[in-house]
């Protein structure tokens, strides 16, 4: 017997697509709501890191929009920098400065 497919809408994104912009080199972890990429951004010429979300739906995409709008001019010393918000091909995405430091889950 087939297994039954869930609606486009409520599949969980396994890959992401950002663009010709920016070339992926590795995942950096992954949420309820999303996933944070390692990425090159040819246009500014330098590593970003990539948020994105699961799911393109309208109210996910709201929720990520808010987020980014609330946090995107705030400045401190121990927050990550916002960059672009930005419209891929696999939907909405945001690019940050890319923070190396050490994973705290090992």
């Amino acid at each position: 017997m087939d297994e039954p497919t869930l609606p486009q809408s409520n599949r969980r994104r396994t890959r992401f697509d950002p663009g010709p912009r920016f070339e992926l080199r590795r995942r950096l972890g992954s949420g309820g709501m999303g996933a944070v990429y390692e990425a090159f951004d040819h246009d500014r010429g330098e590593p970003v890191a990539l948020k994105t979300l699961h799911r393109a739906e309208d109210d996910w995409v709201a929720k990520f929009k808010r987020e980014f709008r609330s946090i995107h001019d705030v400045t401190h010393a121990n927050l990550v920098e916002l960059g672009e918000f930005l419209e891929g091909p696999d939907g909405p995405f945001f690019t940050m400065e890319l923070v190396h430091g050490v994973d705290l889950m090992t």
